[in-house]
């Protein structure tokens, strides 16, 4: 399932196995919120099937996250900061979900392919924040 996200694209078989033990499953109905702007950033998602539009403090569209997807990846690492938009469901929707508090776990099984998650995620944070 998470060998179809480019961001972990630089994770073999074997530890894309072990991180999908962290991941569960979730859907929300077409218009249900799947966040809102301030609340904890503590999980990350991606959209599976369908969309998700991101919204700003003033309710206008940002952009469309559609099929796979990638959502608040840094909320793995950083889950303590909060969203900075809101998000709603544009039609019914299927997710993967992995919780901030999972990779604490994941680097008690597995130190490894948590270093190597972090260094992805921490580079595309920097990333971000020089555009």
């Amino acid at each position: 399932m998470l060998e179809n996200l480019e961001i972990f694209s630089e994770l073999d078989e074997r530890e894309l196995d072990e991180l999908a033990l962290f991941c569960q499953k979730k859907s929300i109905l077409s218009w249900e919120k799947l966040f809102s702007h301030w609340d904890a950033a503590n999980t990350l998602y991606v959209v599976e099937t369908w969309s998700i539009e991101i919204l700003d403090e003033n309710n206008e569209s940002i952009w469309v996250v559609s099929d796979w997807d990638i959502l608040w990846e840094m909320a793995i690492l950083w889950w303590e900061e909060s969203r900075t938009a809101s998000a709603v469901a544009l039609s019914d929707t299927k997710l993967i979900t992995i919780l901030g508090f999972s990779m604490e776990k994941l680097a008690e099984t597995n130190q490894e392919i948590f270093e190597k998650i972090q260094r992805i995620i921490t580079k595309r944070r920097q990333e971000n924040i020089d555009m």
